[in-house]
């Protein structure tokens, strides 16, 4: 599908968009699903670190395809942090020593990456069980969950496919251990360092596009979709995302 088809097959991003899926429980986890429950193909989306935003839920959405009626992907989105969310507090830029403290030990301690880099195997062979018209995966993290996705395409992942945006904790060893077709698509605020090498370490087929004009967070919690260039990019964000998960899955 040509760009300019994907554009415009797809359902432009709103503002005051209404999410079109269901709340279900995996793991004990709260989780998003959208998308038809005999869809052979599955996206698995990690979230960045404000969780459940109506942006995210709305980019699910877009990655199911609803609306277009011709779908084979159903989304996932499992509620990782969501018993401890962040406080908001600790991102503003008078955020006080406390602020910043609790912020350290929230990093290191319930939204360490590492416990939900354990759990991802898990979760998916729940979905697996619950939803057996399942026949391949790819994994999509933003921010936080890019580190994620990262961690867990290495050998022996459940993922055919995984795609990283306005990525986190970025880590040129995690690259290296990438064993499926990666899309990177960092934005202009990420570290231009920390991108080339996490980029140079990759071993696999990859479509790599930093989206200079956006800042960190546009397809996710910071997306401001009123602001219409920023809606333009979040849709061709996930547009591309949505493609690349249709030619590996």
């Amino acid at each position: 599908m040509s760009g300019t088809e994907a554009c415009c097959s797809r359902p432009a991003a709103k503002a005051d968009h209404k999410e079109a899926g269901e709340w279900i429980e995996i793991e004990g986890l709260k989780t998003y699903h959208v998308g038809s429950k005999s869809a052979p193909k599955a996206i698995l989306v990690l979230y960045d670190i404000f969780g459940f935003v109506p942006q995210t839920l709305q980019g699910a959405d877009i990655l199911a395809e609803v609306g277009s009626g011709k779908s084979d992907i159903q989304v996932f989105m499992p509620g990782y942090l969501e018993t401890h969310p962040p406080k908001m507090q600790w991102f503003m830029p008078n955020a006080s020593d406390q602020d910043k403290e609790e912020k350290t030990e929230y990093f290191t301690g319930i939204a360490n990456p590492a416990s939900a880099i354990e759990l991802t195997p898990k979760l998916v062979a729940s979905i697996y069980e619950k939803y057996p018209s399942i026949k391949s995966w790819g994994a999509l993290g933003l921010c936080w969950g890019s580190k994620v996705v990262f961690a867990t395409t290495g050998q022996g992942t459940p993922f055919n496919a995984g795609a990283g945006v306005h990525p986190s904790f970025l880590s040129a060893k995690d690259a290296a251990q990438v064993t499926v077709p990666l899309m990177f698509l960092p934005s202009g605020e990420e570290d231009k360092n920390e991108v080339n090498d996490f980029v140079a370490a990759l071993k696999v087929e990859k479509h790599i596009e930093t989206f200079e004009s956006q800042l960190h967070g546009w397809m996710g919690s910071r997306a401001q979709l009123e602001n219409e260039e920023i809606k333009k990019e979040y849709e061709r964000g996930y547009g591309l995302v949505t493609e690349w998960m249709k030619k590996y899955l």
